[in-house]
């Protein structure tokens, strides 16, 4: 695995942001109720809107720095800064779909969400601590 392929995660979670952006416009603006049927958390995908679109360029930003520097991640940390990246927006997009569980006390899903922060901080504090000896 090549750290280029940070470049199609960073597109992914661009184009979910566009996805996502596309939903909330025609949701306010054409008040349509299929959409709000489907997702009555409104504010929660706005959230992950907001969410896709910081990974996106954190994600693009980081390769680019990766490849600037000569930095090489294993595949094991490129697979987890990959995963962490697309995962943790998914959080608010279950709450979009149903809002509710952001109000429970499920254990499930609340260690679910938190499982997500796992690979995240994984692979973007490995990326982030090989920069910085890379600059050192």
């Amino acid at each position: 695995m090549e750290t280029s392929c940070l470049i199609i995660i960073s597109a992914i979670c661009l184009m979910l942001t566009i996805i996502t952006g596309w939903l909330i416009a025609i949701m306010r603006y054409l008040k349509t109720d299929f959409l709000k049927n489907i997702f009555p958390g409104f504010k929660y995908l706005k959230k992950a809107h907001v969410d896709y679109a910081m990974m996106g360029g954190l994600v693009f930003a980081v390769s680019l720095v990766l490849v600037k520097l000569n930095v090489r991640l294993t595949n094991p940390e490129l697979i987890a800064l990959s995963v962490g990246a697309l995962y943790n927006p998914s959080g608010f997009m279950f709450q979009a779909v149903k809002p509710t569980i952001a109000d429970s006390d499920s254990v499930a899903f609340n260690g679910l969400i938190l499982a997500g922060f796992i690979p995240a901080t994984y692979g973007f504090g490995v990326a982030a601590v090989k920069i910085i000896m890379a600059v050192l």
